[in-house]
């Protein structure tokens, strides 16, 4: 909620299955308004702005789970940390938004974070990320967003992750859209070129040179107000050492308008020339003001 007409605090507590510890997955201050050149400013523990999928929560998925090959890049939860991040708009006719953040660490796997000492958090490189987005209304019930992003670490041993992403959503009406968003991501860095030297002994010529790319898509028709599906593929040409690409099918159905959401997801995954299909149910429930973002 706002603490003033300018600024505004979010705090996100979450528990994972078979745990009894509540953690601080989100805590921080936004300023939005009253900097000098209409500046914004952002610090805390939170979610920089790099991309579009790593500041989404897990409730807000139409397709019940997260991207695989972006998981493998961003993290199992996705990258948070200690920072702050500046944001500023361009002087242009269309929303156009630069924003560049210093996080305490970067992106690193968030489920072996209790298991850590200190000693081994403090391993972890602070990094930044810079994004450049815009946002064009295309008419009254279409608009577009695009994306470009930089993703680097503050060391000696630089990881460079840089990206695209884009999002086009036609709304006519309330309860029913059509909504496409997709990215693509590389990483490249000294770590990746020395954990594939083994590849020199297969390959030759500039081969030995190695990076990692990702991408997913995925689309949504709202139906109506109860109804919504689509289809989600993604991709990745080193996913534990082998390529990875799969395809999955959603059905969402929200019974009592947006305070529950029953949703199923069949999933089809290639991995490492091996095929596996499983089946995903899901149920959101709400309380207070916080809805599920269906609409």
């Amino acid at each position: 909620g706002y603490v003033n007409p300018f600024a505004r605090a979010d705090v996100y507590l979450h528990k994972h299955e078979g745990e009894s510890v509540v953690e601080l997955e989100e805590a921080f201050l936004t300023i939005e308004r009253g900097l000098p050149l209409n500046l914004g400013l952002r610090t805390g523990k939170f979610r920089p702005s790099f991309g579009k999928i790593n500041r989404d929560h897990s409730h807000t998925y139409y397709y019940i789970l997260p991207s695989r090959p972006a998981q493998s890049l961003l993290g199992s939860e996705m990258w948070s940390s200690t920072g702050i991040e500046a944001s500023i708009l361009a002087p242009l006719p269309w929303y156009s938004n630069f924003s560049l953040s210093y996080m305490q660490a970067g992106i690193h796997d968030h489920d072996d974070d209790s298991k850590k000492s200190v000693n081994k958090e403090a391993k972890i490189p602070s990094a930044a990320a810079l994004r450049f987005s815009n946002f064009f209304e295309i008419n009254s019930i279409t608009h577009l967003e695009t994306g470009v992003n930089h993703y680097f670490t503050v060391s000696e041993k630089s990881e460079v992750i840089s990206g695209v992403d884009l999002k086009l959503k036609w709304r006519p009406d309330k309860y029913r859209s059509f909504t496409i968003q997709g990215e693509l991501m590389q990483k490249s860095g000294e770590e990746i070129h020395r954990e594939k030297k083994y590849h020199d002994e297969h390959k030759s010529g500039d081969d030995d040179i190695h990076e990692i790319l990702v991408a997913y898509g995925w689309l949504n028709m709202q139906l109506n107000k109860v109804w919504n599906g689509g289809v989600i593929v993604d991709y990745s040409n080193d996913l534990d050492e082998a390529e990875y690409k799969s395809v999955g099918l959603f059905v969402g159905f929200s019974p009592v308008e947006e305070s529950s959401v029953f949703r199923i997801r069949l999933h089809q995954e290639y991995h490492d020339k091996k095929s596996t299909f499983s089946i995903v149910g899901q149920i959101i429930w709400s309380l207070g003001p916080h809805k599920p973002h269906r609409f």
